[in-house]
């Protein structure tokens, strides 16, 4: 069985301890995942760039991959991946 993977992609940034500690909670859950930074310098809030590096990065990966981008509402299948969004994060809009 091939190892979980989950890629982020966020407007955290890379200055303060955000994205590890995103990280060190996903593996505190599953220790063996492998996780994929897609992008953290997104701007804030502009859900479209987001959803443009999602667009060009997500069908690269494998069925069954576990995708976080942070404007999801929940987590549901989709085009073969498990999409989900952390709490607190940014919902689509609607």
């Amino acid at each position: 069985m091939r190892k979980p993977i989950v890629t982020l992609t966020t407007d955290f940034g890379l200055q303060d301890h955000y994205v590890g500690a995103m990280k060190g909670v996903i593996l505190g859950i599953c220790p063996q995942a492998q996780i994929v930074d897609i992008s953290h310098e997104v701007k804030p809030f502009q859900i479209s760039e987001g959803a443009f590096l999602l667009a060009q990065a997500y069908s690269c990966f494998p069925p069954k991959t576990c995708t976080s981008p942070w404007w999801i509402r929940a987590w549901a299948p989709l085009g073969g991946q498990f999409w989900w969004k952390p709490p607190r994060s940014i919902s689509w809009p609607g």
